[in-house]
């Protein structure tokens, strides 16, 4: 393996991903350039990436109001495929060698077959919010080629401590004593720690043999949401007091609560069986699914006794 950069850049340091990438790259020695979305505006972005050898496009929107009355399609797409753009004609014109974009395993669907997704499996965007993403993936290979070479990861949904939308609910749910209607809920699913995920962008952003890849990224280990609510509640030192109902039972509770778009990620299988990583980069996740999951509800609950 050659290293081919020396200067990382990274957008998006101040959400979830780019927070723990920042505290990962202090302790590797990795020196990163923070970019803002101030450094945006112009050609003030142009100028930052002057003297970077590659960037990690963390910026971008994920999450949506749930019930909302408009179209997200429009302001997603102005976070995830335009200002996407903009980075990349930023980094050709900075002379920035490399763009790494971090994309969804969501763009290949909602659920996997059983046999799980692979890295060549087809496309398959379900929302506004993966529609986006793969739109931006498509914009990178056609406008790029030839001109910056560009990397693409999918992970599935991250956790780790500070994170937001689907895991957050999960944890705040796994936090209170209460019976919850889970425990038919054992369909396996591909997480991704943070620090698994972080530890790959690095290793992409830096590695000569990572080279217009399009990769999938998952911790080694599958899970369920029963699985997690149970481990959760026992790092708590908690009995896990699920119990399972009829999936079409569940599936008029989450109608009932304005949720029903969340049935698939709680009882459809979607796994991933990415292989790119491994066979092309030798990567495999250093951080195993327990150990960071304990860490994260040992950080959580550390946060709630200081407040």
């Amino acid at each position: 393996m050659s290293a081919v950069t020396s200067l990382v850049a990274v957008t998006g340091v101040n959400g979830f991903v780019g927070r723990h990438l920042c505290a990962m790259a202090g302790r590797t020695g990795c020196e990163l350039r923070a970019v803002s979305r101030a450094d945006m505006e112009g050609r003030g972005l142009e100028h930052r990436l002057r003297g970077v050898d590659a960037l990690i496009h963390l910026a971008a929107k994920a999450h949506d109001r749930p019930g909302r009355a408009d179209n997200p399609g429009h302001a997603f797409h102005a976070d995830n495929v335009v200002l996407t753009q903009q980075v990349g004609d930023a980094c050709v014109a900075a002379g920035v060698s490399r763009m790494v974009f971090v994309s969804s395993a969501g763009v290949l669907g909602r659920c996997s077959p059983a046999s799980g997704f692979t890295d060549l499996s087809l496309p398959a965007p379900h929302d506004a919010y993966t529609r986006s993403k793969f739109a931006a993936e498509e914009m990178l290979r056609n406008s790029y080629s030839g001109r910056l070479d560009t990397v693409i990861i999918r992970p599935p949904l991250v956790y780790g401590p500070g994170a937001k939308g689907s895991f957050s609910r999960l944890m705040r749910l796994a936090s209170r004593d209460w019976p919850l209607p889970f425990g038919a809920l054992t369909a396996p699913r591909s997480l991704i720690s943070v620090r698994n995920l972080c530890h790959l962008l690095l290793r992409t952003a830096t590695a000569g043999d990572a080279r217009g890849l399009c990769m999938l990224a998952a911790d080694a280990e599958t899970t369920s949401i029963a699985e997690l609510f149970t481990l959760v509640r026992a790092t708590r030192g908690r009995p896990s007091r699920l119990f399972g109902v009829p999936h079409a039972m569940l599936t008029a509770g989450l109608w009932l609560a304005g949720r029903r778009r969340d049935f698939a990620g709680l009882a459809l299988p979607c796994v991933l069986n990415g292989a790119v990583a491994r066979d092309t980069l030798g990567w495999t996740p250093p951080y195993r699914l327990q150990a960071e999951i304990e860490w994260t509800v040992g950080c959580a609950a550390s946060a709630s006794e200081a407040s």
